[in-house]
């Protein structure tokens, strides 16, 4: 049963352009996020980003640093993560946001490794939001999301690649929602990478962990921006 991790990414993001090559401590924001997705192995990992010329950067910066890319709809995201899955033969597919800085790689790994032990259709943590926005991890069986995106009927779909199983709870077969029950006080909290004032922020903790910003897990970087708010 093969995982594949797919980097859902553009350059021209509306708020704050440019974000996923723009560095910290010399850094790129994607560059420090497979960093901290080692756990996962970089061969098992694919950035999905557009064929839109504004993603050339995206596109070069792969190629430079040897990470696997596929380039597809700019618009219609979930048929670009889709065929990134296919394109990486993938029977379950993780979505991970190029806004999410402080992915967990462990935690990531543990839960789609779960959902493909238990044969489920979808893995999330993201109902009541009790994980920070940033920290958010989705596991989706591919031949699942592929018959599932027959049922998608409003643009809104194709843009946020899992809405639809929010929404539409009713199709879900075998599934599991995750909650934190570690860290309550987490519930809600912002960690994306949005704005000017999530990038400073980010920039504190990552001065903060030092060399450990690979290895420290998601409460250890909860605890930090709970201090620093």
């Amino acid at each position: 049963m093969s995982i594949g991790y797919i980097i859902l990414c553009r350059f021209n993001s509306s708020r704050l352009p440019g974000k996923i090559l723009r560095k910290i401590n010399g850094k790129p924001l994607l560059e420090i996020i497979l960093d901290r997705l080692e756990p996962l192995g970089r061969e098992n990992i694919i950035l999905a980003t557009s064929t839109e010329s504004t993603d050339d950067p995206i596109a070069d910066w792969c190629k430079l640093n040897g990470v696997k890319f596929y380039r597809g709809s700019l618009d219609n995201v979930a048929e670009r993560f889709l065929k990134a899955a296919r394109w990486g033969n993938f029977d379950y597919a993780v979505r991970i946001n190029g806004d999410n800085l402080f992915a967990d790689g462990e935690l990531i790994k543990s839960l789609a490794e779960r959902a493909a032990s238990q044969h489920l259709d979808f893995l999330s943590n993201v109902p009541q939001r009790t994980f920070p926005t940033g920290m958010s991890i989705e596991v989706v069986k591919t031949d699942f999301y592929e018959s599932s995106m027959q049922k998608f009927n409003e643009e809104k779909y194709f843009e946020h690649v899992t809405l639809y199983f929010y929404e539409h709870p009713e199709i879900l077969g075998a599934h599991e929602f995750v909650t934190n029950t570690a860290l309550p006080f987490a519930t809600g909290m912002k960690m994306a990478i949005d704005t000017e004032e999530d990038f400073k922020k980010a920039e504190k903790i990552m001065n903060i962990l030092g060399a450990e910003y690979k290895t420290a897990d998601w409460k250890k970087i909860v605890q930090l921006n709970k201090e620093l708010l």
